[in-house]
This record gives C-alpha cells, structure tokens and sequence, in this order.
C-alpha cells in the first residue's frame, strides 16, 4: 500500500508531465523500446550520458549530466544511492519494474518543491508500476 505522501508526489508527477517541465520516459516508450536496461534508456535522452565507473571494485553503469555530473537520484519519491543497496549501478533497476522516469538536467529546470530540486546536478526520479 503507498502512502499519502507517495500519493500527492505521484499526482504532481502528471501535474509536471502536462505541463511539459522536464524529460519524461513514460511506460508506453518503455514498454516500445523492448527490455532495454535503464542506462541505454536515460542514454537516450538529450544532455544524459551513461559513465562506466567502478564503486566497491565493480563496473557499473552511471548516469551524469552535461558530461559529468551524477544527478540525485530518488526512487517513488525517497532518495537513493547508486551506490549501496540497489545492486550497484543505474541497471540494478529492472525496464519492467519502471513505470515512468522523469529528468531534469539541473535546478532550474527542476520544478521546487520536487524532491532533490536542490540538487546542482540535476535529478532522476524512477516511478515503479504499482503492484
């Protein structure tokens, strides 16, 4: 079961989409796009690139933004890591799982009050499908 805070965050998700503020990939492209893994996915939006980097000795898949910035990542609204607890790396997320990603290269272009708005790097929030 989501919480209402999830709620509130997932409604103004649709609010921003309709509104055209950020980069949006939704179910539909996902779902089109086969089950690519989520780096060939952010690599396909403008200003995202996709870094192999190693963290705790292993090669993952980073996403940066305007060639070398690590975006805050937030998952169903909670901060994450790339680095602890998802498996290590931005492919630690399964396609299928995803229900919408949404973009946002930079503070000023992230909508305040988003989670991580703040961030000077930009920002990944990863929606999951609902169970």
């Amino acid at each position: 079961m989501r919480s209402g805070l999830w709620l509130r965050r997932r409604s103004d998700l649709h609010g921003r989409m309709s509104r055209g503020i950020g980069h949006f990939i939704t179910r539909t492209q996902i779902v089109d796009r086969g089950s690519r893994p989520v780096s060939s996915l952010l690599g396909s939006v403008p200003g995202v690139g996709i870094e192999r980097v190693v963290v705790a000795g292993r090669h993952v898949f980073c996403p940066v933004i305007r060639g070398a910035a690590i975006p805050a990542l937030y998952v169903d609204g909670a901060r994450a890591s790339l680095e602890s607890g998802l498996g290590y790396g931005i492919d630690a997320f399964r396609s299928n799982e995803i229900d919408i990603i949404e973009i946002y290269s930079g503070p000023a272009r992230a909508p305040i009050g988003l989670p991580g708005s703040c961030s000077g790097c930009g920002v990944i929030h990863i929606w999951t499908r609902s169970p």
